[in-house]
């Protein structure tokens, strides 16, 4: 896999940083917001900090320029804003003087809270500007970074969960606060449903997503820039389209192996067909009936149907191929499957869609909806003013290496995959249908 992000762990997070920074957002607390039973705390904090994996779906801050924040080595100190002057633009306080990266990640001296909610996705999709807006609401508190990835890192997931809860404030004692983190790469890793579900299970997930063809030019981009991938944009999506083929050409029935979210042996195929609108799902594919669902095994002795894809059945391999190749920048595109896999562990009650163009557009009713669903109180019109003051859009809409991207040729490829998306959305998301826009037209 070309160029994924990785989050080292780090030294603990020194106690008694930036008494200054403490004062005045204490002061500002004091002045504008009055203490009682129903206390009101607002996060001022701006994300100033430019996630590498999301760099284009998030709203930059106004006259800021991205940093290139180097994840620490195991024996590394981790800087502060003394000791490293640059940090003060990607360091973000706020008004319980918390601090916190996009993915270089401290830990705290003891051990926190776990998470309430985890914005999981995706990839390039408004990921970062989602999570910022939400640090704005003061009645929430980030983790030390946005992107701890701690359950996809195998080396630091086998530090076990007191090492995440480090990474979380304790917020036992203020029940209204909640917290969470951001890693973008858990709605599409076939691991990470499996582990969180049974780490977190009354955790919410909020999924940012973008139109497919932009996401996978921002993709592009951002390894362009970052030395990552040096040829053209063409050759990125002809690599990345040829890996995906090769596997459904090569597909061996014999050789089939189930992912980690799919212990019941059921193929992604069949599990996309227990969970899409069947009437909307045969539309998509041009067939007036496809036919009963094979039923979920019953006993851990699985049936050859149930382990494999029939040489004749098509979608059931490209499913499969989807799922080995998660990481394949097509892939990563390609959301339905990725929402499938999670749908296998975790109620779709639990798990809120936002198309990062509508969060754009609107962003405080977009927001206003995630509380909502957060079971928060709404933002006050004070946190909302900050919206538009701490950010703007991403500049790779502009960027010269986008526009060498033949989005024409791209768009037809996703068209099929976007209405399994619909068929999905409508059966399982009735709240975020309401403001879908569907990217099939």
């Amino acid at each position: 896999m070309v160029g994924e992000e990785t989050t080292m762990p780090t030294q603990e997070a020194p106690t008694a940083r930036r008494k200054g920074a403490a004062l005045a957002a204490a002061t500002l607390l004091a002045a504008t917001f009055m203490l009682g039973a129903g206390m009101t705390f607002n996060n001022s904090a701006r994300i100033n900090a430019l996630d590498l994996e999301e760099a284009d779906s998030v709203a930059r801050p106004i006259n800021e320029s991205p940093l290139v924040v180097t994840p620490l080595e195991p024996d590394q100190e981790a800087p502060t804003q003394e000791s490293d002057p640059l940090r003060t633009q990607d360091v973000l306080p706020n008004f319980y003087n918390d601090t916190f990266f996009t993915y270089e990640c401290s830990r705290l001296p003891k051990q926190g809270s776990l998470p309430n909610f985890l914005v999981i996705g995706v990839h390039k999709g408004g990921s970062t500007a989602l999570y910022g807006y939400l640090m704005q609401h003061g009645h929430v508190r980030p983790a030390t970074c946005k992107e701890i990835h701690f359950f996809t890192n195998e080396e630091t997931y086998k530090r076990g969960i007191g090492y995440y809860k480090k990474h979380f404030h304790d917020t036992k004692a203020t029940p209204w606060v909640l917290t969470g983190e951001g890693s973008p790469d858990y709605v599409r890793s076939p691991v990470a449903p499996v582990r969180i579900s049974a780490a977190l299970p009354r955790a919410k997930f909020v999924v940012s997503m973008r139109n497919p063809v932009e996401r996978f030019v921002s993709q592009y981009v951002g390894f362009l820039e970052r030395n990552l991938y040096l040829d053209s944009c063409a050759s990125y999506w002809t690599m990345s389209r040829d890996e995906i083929e090769t596997c459904e050409r090569d597909y061996k029935p014999d050789l089939h192996q189930s992912l980690p979210s799919e212990p019941d042996g059921m193929t992604a195929w069949s599990a996309l067909r227990a969970f899409a609108d069947p009437a909307l799902l045969a539309q998509a594919l041009g067939e007036a009936d496809l036919g009963p669902v094979p039923p979920r095994p019953k006993s851990t002795k699985l049936t050859r149907h149930h382990q494999t894809c029939a040489t004749n059945e098509p979608q059931c391999v490209r499913r499969y191929c989807l799922g080995h190749f998660h990481d394949n920048a097509i892939a990563r595109s390609i959301y339905v499957d990725q929402l499938v896999r999670w749908l296998r562990f975790v109620p779709p009650s639990r798990i809120m869609l936002i198309q990062a163009e509508v969060m754009y557009k609107d962003t405080p009713a977009t927001l206003q909806r995630i509380a909502s669903f957060l079971e928060l109180r709404p933002f006050s019109a004070f946190e909302l003013s900050h919206f538009s003051e701490a950010f703007r859009g991403s500049s790779h809409h502009t960027d010269p290496a986008a526009a060498s991207c033949d989005r024409e040729t791209f768009a037809p490829y996703f068209v099929l995959e976007n209405n399994l998306l619909d068929a999905l959305v409508a059966a399982q998301f009735p709240a975020a249908r309401l403001h879908w826009v569907s990217w099939a037209a």
